[in-house]
This record gives structure tokens, sequence and C-alpha cells, in this order.
């Protein structure tokens, strides 16, 4: 009974160091990715650049192409007609 005791014992701790060598580092990496795309710094940093971009596309004398004017005015106009049916 001892040596099946023992023996349990040692699988049980096998199996933990294996599980924290192997699963428990890729969730911990996993967990350390996602705080970092969230982090206030990460955050601040995609606002600056976005404000960079609305900035460059205000300086600008057209901001769409001509092409892609044409096809969001379409696109308006499609939703509007769908929104007038409704009522």
């Amino acid at each position: 009974m001892k040596l099946f005791l023992y023996k349990s014992l040692l699988v049980f701790f096998l199996i933990l160091i294996l599980f924290k060598l192997t699963i428990d580092q890729l969730v911990s990496n996993y967990e350390k990715k996602f705080d970092q795309f969230f982090s206030k710094e990460f955050l601040t940093n995609i606002e600056t650049k976005i404000r960079k971009e609305i900035k460059a596309g205000l300086e600008k004398e057209r901001i769409l192409s001509a092409e892609d004017a044409l096809l969001i005015n379409q696109l308006i106009n499609k939703i509007q007609k769908e929104i007038s049916g409704v009522e």
C-alpha cells in the first residue's frame, strides 16, 4: 500500500511539473500579451496615431479618391432608400 501511495504521489508531481512547464507557460504568455494589448500606454499610443492620421488627412486637399467617393455615395443612397422603405 505504501508503495502504491509513493508511486501515486510521484506521478502526481510529475504531471504537475509537466503541466507547469507546458500549459501554464502558454496561458501565462497569452495573459501577458492580453494585458499588454489593453494597457494604458498601448491605448494612448493608438490614440496618438489616430490623431496624427486625422491631422494628415485634413491637411490633404482631397481625402477620398473619386472612385471611393462614388462608392460611398452609392452606399449612402442605398441605405437611405432602405430606411425610407421601412416606414
